[in-house]
């Protein structure tokens, strides 16, 4: 297999006789800067996947492997991470113990020697679950998911992407009997690296809440983002983000009444107690269906059925809960049947661009409104 550049094509794994590359990974997402090439072959013996750091100019003679020396029964599997300083590659595999997946670190020239495992020891029948594994955009910490201490309870862990098994954090309270870390969104990570949002019934089985901490952790340091919720509400899943500027974790839950979606928002350093609802006291009984944040931070545009019935209209609301609330498709109002289709807020953050139907139910038109400048409400 070889790798294609413009007009040129250079053969970077060389003639091993095993199988064709399973993968191949850049280290930078920008073509025009990036240096070499992380891929993963069989290439010393078949059915056995390595992970190998080549240039991208090669030659192939130049190919190192990455991965640390596996056991006799083992095999890798097909998780690598770059980061983005392109200094360290991230990957999973069963090395040590067969069928354990573990997490390692190595510098992206090599050599296998210097790979560090990075996860503390796992319980039989634990692992690194692959499926939530996340280096922190600066490039400075790994943070992943699995059932270290206790077969089958998920939980969080950061560590320093160039640090070792002892420097590893766990980042959530231990769960109440019961209870667990949800296995489709379990976390965010802020965009500036410094705290992530966990999601999880930790406190009350079957309540499912958002906390925050620290991207070093440790546990202790988790604080619940939102009031207790009433009994049978939480917070429902991949109803949460970060917003742009890190300040703000904005959610969807039915914190006040059981089965009524409303919209919340958080100050990252905020007592659970002060999140604001930023859909209260709307007309209907009914929900919030999604929201955006502005790419500024400045708010959250709203979808909902708030003032008629299974007629999903636009809002917004400063994050911060100053201000009024602005209802942006007021010009839908004459027509209860009007319904917002597909809406998105413009790059700028000034305004959002969404369809309706106003005029006739099979046809769709484009509007645009400011982000800020509707109808108080």
């Amino acid at each position: 297999h070889a790798l294609l550049m413009g007009d040129r094509c250079a053969y970077l794994n060389g003639d091993s006789g095993a199988s064709a590359v399973a993968d191949v990974r850049t280290d930078a997402a920008d073509y025009s800067s990036t240096t070499r090439v992380v891929f993963a072959g069989d290439l010393t013996q078949v059915d056995r996947l390595e992970y190998w750091t080549v240039p991208i100019a090669g030659p192939s003679a130049s190919a190192v492997r990455l991965t640390t020396s596996i056991a006799a029964g083992t095999t890798t599997s097909s998780s690598i991470h770059i980061s983005s300083d392109s200094a360290r590659v991230v990957y999973t595999g069963t090395f040590s113990t067969a069928s354990q997946t573990e997490l390692w670190s190595v510098p992206i020239a090599g050599p296998a020697s210097s790979s560090r495992k990075l996860n503390p020891s796992v319980v039989a029948g634990g692992d690194v679950h692959t499926n939530h594994l996340e280096i922190t955009s600066d490039g400075a910490y790994v943070v992943f998911f699995g059932d270290l201490r206790v077969d089958e309870r998920r939980e969080i862990w950061s560590v320093p992407i160039d640090g070792s098994f002892g420097d590893a954090v766990r980042l959530n309270p231990t769960p109440v009997a019961g209870g667990t870390l949800h296995n489709a969104d379990p976390f965010v990570i802020s965009p500036d690296s410094t705290w992530l949002v966990m999601h999880g019934d930790l406190e009350t089985d079957g309540a499912s809440e958002l906390w925050r901490v620290p991207i070093a952790g440790p546990a202790a340091s988790a604080v619940k983002v939102h009031p207790d919720p009433v009994a049978g509400g939480d917070v429902g899943i991949g109803d949460y983000e970060i917003s742009p500027d890190s300040e703000f974790v904005v959610f969807l839950g039915d914190l006040v009444t059981d089965d009524k979606i409303e919209l919340w928002s958080a100050a990252r350093d905020a007592a659970p107690e002060t999140a604001e609802n930023l859909s209260a006291g709307l007309i209907t009984p009914d929900d919030v269906l999604d929201f955006q944040i502005a790419p500024d931070s400045s708010r959250a545009v709203f979808r909902g059925d708030l003032v008629f019935a299974d007629k999903h209209w636009l809002f917004s609301h400063a994050l911060d809960g100053s201000g009024s609330r602005q209802f942006l498709t007021d010009e839908l109002f004459s027509n209860p049947d009007a319904d917002v289709d597909d809406w998105t807020i413009t790059a700028d953050s000034r305004d959002v661009l969404y369809e309706a139907n106003p005029d006739d139910p099979d046809r769709n038109e484009l509007f645009r409104r400011r982000i800020a400048d509707g109808e108080d409400f």
